[in-house]
């Protein structure tokens, strides 16, 4: 896999986190300014983004190809479930059974209510 891709996709994380953390500057700008705290769920929803984008970067960092990459970045959040042979697991009501997908990268923190 061509290294710039990477480079590319550790980026677009970078970006992300910026958009993320933006709408609350300026809670730390105005706690700052007038010398009062900062909302402790505030502090721990900015650390869990710097979090995060880490994690997706060194996510990214470990797909040896391009399909791994994708679907990092793109798969499904549910998949189904396989056995030992790599064969679909059912129900007794021939439905599939579905489990998260182990190969989708970090979600991001959910913003503080």
């Amino acid at each position: 896999m061509q290294t710039g891709l990477k480079a590319l996709w550790k980026a677009k994380q970078n970006e992300i986190a910026a958009s993320l953390l933006a709408p609350s500057d300026w809670r730390i700008i105005k706690a700052k300014e007038t010398s009062t705290n900062i909302p402790s769920t505030w502090k721990t929803y900015r650390a869990a983004i710097r979090t995060a984008c880490n994690t997706r970067q060194t996510e990214i960092d470990g797909c040896s190809d391009v399909a791994a990459l994708k679907e990092l970045l793109f798969g499904a959040a549910q998949i189904q479930q396989t056995d030992d042979d790599g064969n679909g697991v059912v129900d007794d009501d021939g439905n599939a059974v579905m489990i998260a997908n182990p190969n989708i990268a970090t979600a991001w923190p959910d913003e503080p209510s």
